[in-house]
């Protein structure tokens, strides 16, 4: 981890925004706590990782479908299901790891 110190810090700040640019890595402030993380889609395959460095704990996710609607309501869809995961365990389960 020595030699990508620099890899967890902002180089870039916008306005009204909670996420950072950092050097191949996204820097995010969710529920009071700071994450490194990653994500992509590419051809209907979506992943993610994030990493509390305070508490190195971490979560990976990753999807090999991409849906787009579930029984006509498109708002049952992977981005939905995909938010609402990261956002519990941002909110109720990274908490629960002590720095």
């Amino acid at each position: 981890m020595a030699a990508c110190n620099g890899c967890f810090r902002r180089t870039e700040r916008r306005k009204n925004r909670k996420d950072f640019i950092g050097k191949s890595f996204f820097i995010e402030d969710n529920f009071g706590q700071r994450f490194i993380g990653h994500s992509g889609h590419q051809n209907n395959f979506i992943a993610h990782f994030y990493l509390n460095p305070a508490t190195r704990s971490a979560y990976i996710v990753a999807y090999n479908t991409w849906q787009d609607g579930v029984g006509g309501d498109t708002k049952i869809n992977t981005d939905t299901l995909d938010k609402e995961i990261k956002e519990y365990l941002f909110e109720k389960i990274f908490p629960l790891f002590k720095k």
